[in-house]
């Protein structure tokens, strides 16, 4: 009766033991994409203006993937629908549904100028990645634009790889005072 005890409890604490140690999965978006386009640079009040004066962004309807990696890898060559936004003195709309390829779409949540002269516009951030079947995967980015007859940009952004997220062993840890406790009580009795 004894040893039939500790075989079902040693079996249950190996059942619970191995499904809590395997590890979960998030499936979040992996890869880099690279867009390029043309676009018109506007002043707070949506209005033509040149790239030095410009404090926002009016995008064309040319944008286009260049290069792509991992999860992204079947999209060079596809239309990109990109949205309209300022960067200065900050980003509005805040966030902004700033780009969509395919079934990706990349909400921009952040931004920084790095550099905005006459001739130049760098600007990066921050945004989340959505798309069918993926965790919301944060991602960087990157725009440049340079001007000598027309604005053009090009656009890059990347992810972070999948995670494994790790459960602790905590229920290991708990099986084997529940089996140190059990032989404790079972000599106890004997």
């Amino acid at each position: 009766m004894e040893l039939r005890f500790f075989s079902r409890v040693f079996v249950l604490i190996a059942v619970l033991g191995g499904v809590a140690a395997s590890p979960a999965k998030a499936v979040l978006v992996d890869g880099s994409i690279s867009l390029s386009g043309g676009f018109g640079p506007v002043d707070a009040s949506l209005l033509s203006t040149t790239l030095g004066a410009a404090t926002g962004i009016a995008f064309d309807g040319s944008a286009s993937v260049d290069q792509a990696t991992g999860d992204f890898a079947g999209l060079p060559g596809a239309a990109v629908t990109t949205a309209d936004f300022q960067f200065d003195p900050a980003l509005a709309p805040n966030p902004v549904n700033l780009w969509t390829v395919g079934s990706f779409t990349f909400t921009m949540d952040s931004l920084s100028v790095i550099y905005h002269d006459a001739y130049f516009l760098l600007l990066s951030g921050t945004g989340l990645l959505t798309a069918p079947g993926y965790e919301p995967t944060p991602g960087a980015w990157r725009l440049s634009s340079q001007t000598v007859d027309q604005n053009t940009f090009t656009w890059s952004s990347s992810t972070a790889s999948t995670a494994v997220v790790p459960v602790p062993a905590a229920v290991w840890l708990f099986g084997s005072g529940l089996i140190g406790i059990a032989g404790i009580a079972r000599r106890r009795k004997a």
